[in-house]
């Protein structure tokens, strides 16, 4: 609750509105449901009972009608812009089944952590494997989290539900699902804002974030979904042991 009506107030906020806003409350315990019943403009669906991240994410997904979609965790914002860029990239991009935008990190009461991270250099339409293959060597999910990317609905739709084994790399298993079937647009542009806190997810799953994504890429690796040998997957596992390293010294930072 405390950061749920900025989420919604960077909806929006868009030079190109939303078509739809879907919103599934998944057991919050606050005064989140109070909040949202009074909220007139949003599409508003009670799980009936708590739900992992990957089934709440199939709800709002399988329920969504235009031709693109944004999957947005209630304490994101979108930036200035976003949804009018990353919509114009899918039209002028037939090919490519989803953009992802560098973030901006903030902490708890908003304070920048980071001011552009993401993508690691890499930019422009590329085919979907050769940006999976690339992640898996650096061992981390480039194309960062939902709030940072856009799906075209019939490709992300097509995927579901959303899997359900990746832990903290949840987004990333649907990710690969989806660019098995095409390119995506790498935008180095800054349109999402990520916060942590050390109430969140990936404060909480610090010391977990490196076995879930190597997890995640080896099961893609022997679906065939991701072309890499041996040597490039023990790579992928050092370096993301190293960026948990990193982000370890990362989450000091973020007032208790």
């Amino acid at each position: 609750m405390p950061h749920l009506a900025a989420t919604l107030e960077s909806v929006r906020g868009q030079s190109r509105l939303a078509d739809e806003i879907v919103v599934v409350e998944n057991g919050s315990n606050d005064e989140t449901l109070k909040f949202l019943n009074s909220q007139h403009d949003i599409r508003l669906v009670v799980q009936p009972h708590p739900v992992s991240a990957a089934e709440n994410w199939t709800t709002a997904a399988g329920l969504a009608s235009g031709d693109f979609v944004k999957v947005l965790c209630a304490d994101d914002h979108l930036l200035p812009g976003c949804l009018e860029r990353q919509s114009e990239i899918l039209v002028a991009n037939g090919d490519c089944v989803m953009t992802a935008a560098r973030r901006r990190v903030t902490g708890p009461n908003s304070e920048v952590l980071a001011h552009a991270i993401g993508l690691a250099g890499l930019k422009g339409a590329i085919a979907g494997k050769t940006a999976l293959r690339r992640a898996l060597t650096l061992g981390t999910n480039l194309f960062g989290e939902v709030s940072c990317v856009m799906f075209r609905r019939d490709a992300l739709q097509r995927q579901l539900p959303w899997p359900n084994a990746g832990g903290y790399a949840t987004d990333l298993e649907m990710y690969i699902k989806v660019l098995q079937h095409g390119r995506v647009f790498l935008d180095k542009e800054v349109l999402a804002q990520f916060r942590v806190t050390r109430q969140s997810w990936s404060y909480k799953s610090k010391s977990s974030q490196a076995r879930d994504v190597i997890a995640t890429f080896h099961r893609a690796v022997q679906r065939d979904e991701i072309d890499a040998g041996v040597a490039r997957e023990v790579v992928g596992a050092m370096s993301a042991y190293s960026r948990q390293v990193l982000r370890r010294w990362f989450y000091l930072r973020i007032p208790s």
